[in-house]
């Protein structure tokens, strides 16, 4: 349906238009009448109409002030003067301002004004098709130019191209090189697009481009003529407050740059930027980081001759069950690795080896890790961005201390009465289903005031007790992972109500799981 609105001060003349045919029969739909200017303003503003039959003269606003004021809105609605014979050079008039037809009022009749709104619609047709290639060809060019800007900025960055290319390619994409300095952040986020960088930078006055550098890092980019050094970073605090904000949830990290003089300074910050995210791996998980406080020391080359007697000391402990020597190690294995701060892609295969060594070994020792710690999730953990030396090293402290407590609990349950042992080891297995009393005593064939008297005499323990300590064994090494939240843990060891998760866990550990969490990222 097309829009139309009829204006006129003679309210006969109004009706007359209105009931000369069927109107939405012939797909248009009157959207209102006014008998001023003024008035039919209102009109258009609230239903936006994509015709408008109007008189020349009429009271308050007459109909070549509201073709002005309808045209400097940029409205697309089709104009048409209703004239009387003697009005031609009013009409005329109201053609120069925009008028897109006329007709007069002692020739209207139903074929006449058919004829006429239907050419108006055909035009409507044809701008409308003629707006959407423009929108579609608009599109492809912005594609193309976003192409050829994020192409310039890999050029530089990477070292592909020289300080000369640099000024003529930054001239050709209207990209700012002289006169101003470059304040540059690199955000580094899961899932992260330059797109959502771009929207949580917001509107600046300054020039802005977002470049993706990898799966999971955009450079943030300002250019700005602004030279005070205390606003310019009041401004890049401002932008990475924002950042940070907004990527919370992804535990996003912004690095802030320093200032860039010149389009190399920018070219070696950019290397200084991701130098600096490879801290994070030793000093811990910190969403804010500068440029402007000393760097560490840069990573060395791993010494893997250095690295082997750690972890051939620590599989020998774990082969011979030596669970106190084995954290022993790998407690020494964490001072040394922290105090070389060597390439952390290097550090993190070393540990995944060695975790996959150590499962080896107690899956032999007829030990299984719970199915949250096998070598694939061991290596999803190295992998993940907020992994650090000290939640990896404490991931590999627990399994062993998960594996000692095993082989004790073994020997202990060596002691133990058949229906005991029996009722443990389903425990054990079924530690993240909801178990009740019923279940166990069931499952061993004994009544549940006999099983409670008999569990009590041989573990010194009642079931509630040994129960919760399995779990949240259980729970402290899935809490050790960097990826994971502590809300989905309780669900995953059986626990479906967090408060008494929480409290079961700071009574046998002393910590609240996200203080026990929280303690994984520092550094010993």
């Amino acid at each position: 349906m097309y829009k139309v609105l009829i204006v006129d001060d003679d309210g006969l003349i109004r009706e007359d238009v209105q009931t000369m045919m069927d109107w939405r029969e012939h797909g248009y739909d009157i959207i209102g009448e006014a008998d001023n200017g003024k008035a039919a303003l209102k009109l258009v503003e609230q239903h936006d109409p994509d015709i408008i039959l109007t008189d020349i003269y009429m009271p308050v606003m007459d109909g070549i002030e509201l073709i002005k004021q309808v045209r400097s809105a940029r409205r697309r609605a089709k104009i048409v003067v209703m004239s009387n014979y003697d009005d031609f050079a009013s009409v005329k008039e109201a053609m120069k301002y925009g008028a897109s037809d006329y007709v007069l009022k002692y020739k209207l009749d139903p074929d006449v004004l058919l004829d006429l709104l239907g050419q108006m619609k055909k035009q409507l047709a044809a701008e409308a098709r003629e707006s959407e290639q423009q929108a579609q060809l608009d599109k492809i060019r912005q594609v193309g130019q976003t192409a050829l800007i994020h192409q310039f900025w890999t050029d530089w960055l990477s070292g592909g191209m020289t300080a000369e290319d640099y000024a003529e390619r930054a001239s050709r994409l209207d990209i700012p090189h002289e006169k101003g300095v470059w304040v540059p952040m690199l955000v580094q986020a899961e899932k992260l697009e330059r797109e959502t960088v771009l929207a949580l930078a917001g509107q600046q006055e300054e020039y802005l481009d977002a470049v993706k550098v990898g799966e999971k890092q955009v450079v943030l980019l300002v250019f700005t003529v602004q030279r005070s050094y205390l606003l310019l970073k009041q401004l890049q605090h401002e932008l990475s407050l924002r950042l940070v904000s907004g990527l919370v949830d992804q535990q996003g990290m912004v690095v802030k740059g320093d200032i860039c003089m010149q389009p190399t300074d920018l070219r070696k910050q950019f290397q200084h930027m991701k130098d600096k995210l490879s801290d994070v791996f030793y000093d811990g998980y910190k969403p804010l980081m500068d440029m402007s406080i000393p760097a560490a020391p840069k990573p060395g080359t791993m010494d893997i001759f250095a690295f082997e007697p750690y972890e051939l000391a620590v599989v020998k402990a774990v082969q011979a069950a030596d669970g106190e020597y084995a954290t022993e190690q790998l407690q020494s294995l964490h001072r040394y690795l922290a105090g070389a701060r060597f390439d952390p892609l290097l550090v993190r295969d070393s540990l995944r080896r060695l975790g996959e060594q150590l499962i080896r070994v107690m899956k032999n020792k007829g030990f299984t890790p719970i199915d949250e710690v096998h070598p694939e999730s061991l290596k999803m953990a190295l992998l993940a961005d907020q992994a650090t030396l000290s939640s990896l090293m404490k991931l590999l402290i627990s399994l062993v201390a998960q594996f000692a407590e095993h082989r004790q609990s073994g020997n202990r349950m060596a002691d133990l009465r058949v229906e005991v042992r029996n009722a443990i080891s389903y425990m054990e297995q079924g530690y993240a289903d909801d178990i009740s009393l019923t279940d166990v005593s069931n499952h061993v064939g004994l009544s549940k005031n006999h099983f409670c008297k008999l569990f009590k005499q041989e573990t010194g323990d009642n079931f509630i007790n040994v129960l919760n300590k399995i779990r949240i064994e259980k729970a402290k090494l899935l809490i050790m992972q960097p990826d994971s939240r502590v809300k989905d843990i309780a669900g995953k060891v059986g626990m479906d109500n967090y408060r008494y998760f929480c409290r079961i866990f700071k009574q046998l550990t002393g910590l609240r799981p996200t203080e026990y969490k929280q303690s994984a990222n520092q550094v010993r």
